[in-house]
C-alpha cells in the first residue's frame, strides 16, 4: 500500500512540475485576451531565474518564459487555441518553442519517475 502511495504522490509531483513550466511556453494553454500589464519579479539571481508576469485584461496572470516576456508589450492583444506553437500578438504571428527549463524538466522527471517506480516496486517485493 505504501509503494501505491508514493507511487502516485510521485507521480502528481512529477505531472504538476511538467505542467508548470511547460504552460510557462503558453503553448498549452488557449489565450484570448489583451495584456493589462507586465511585471519582473527579481529572485535569487536577477537576469536568471526571474518570475515574468503577464496579467490580462480580464484578470488572468500567466507566469511566461523571459523570452516570451520581452516579446510582448502592454495593451497587445493575444490569441491562440491550447497547444498551438504560434501565438498571435495584434495579428502578427510569434512563433513558440519550449524553453531550455522545460525540455530540462522534461529530462529530471523522467529520472524521478524510473526511480519512484524502482522505489514503489522495490517497497512492494518487502512485504
Amino acid at each position: 500500500m505504501a509503494g501505491a502511495v508514493l507511487l502516485l504522490l510521485g507521480a502528481a509531483l512529477v505531472a504538476g512540475n511538467l505542467w508548470y513550466t511547460a504552460a510557462r511556453s503558453t503553448i498549452p494553454l488557449a489565450i484570448d485576451g489583451r495584456v493589462a500589464s507586465r511585471e519582473i519579479r527579481f529572485e535569487k539571481h536577477p537576469g536568471g531565474d526571474d518570475v515574468c508576469l503577464l496579467t490580462l485584461a480580464d484578470g488572468r496572470v500567466l507566469h511566461v518564459d523571459a523570452a516570451l516576456f520581452t516579446a510582448l508589450g502592454d495593451g497587445q492583444s493575444l490569441h491562440k487555441r491550447a497547444w498551438e506553437r504560434t501565438l498571435e500578438r495584434d495579428r502578427q504571428s510569434l512563433p513558440l518553442a519550449w524553453s531550455a527549463d522545460a525540455q530540462g524538466m522534461w529530462r529530471t522527471m523522467s529520472v524521478a519517475l524510473v526511480a519512484l517506480i524502482v522505489l514503489a516496486g522495490w517497497q512492494w517485493t518487502l512485504r
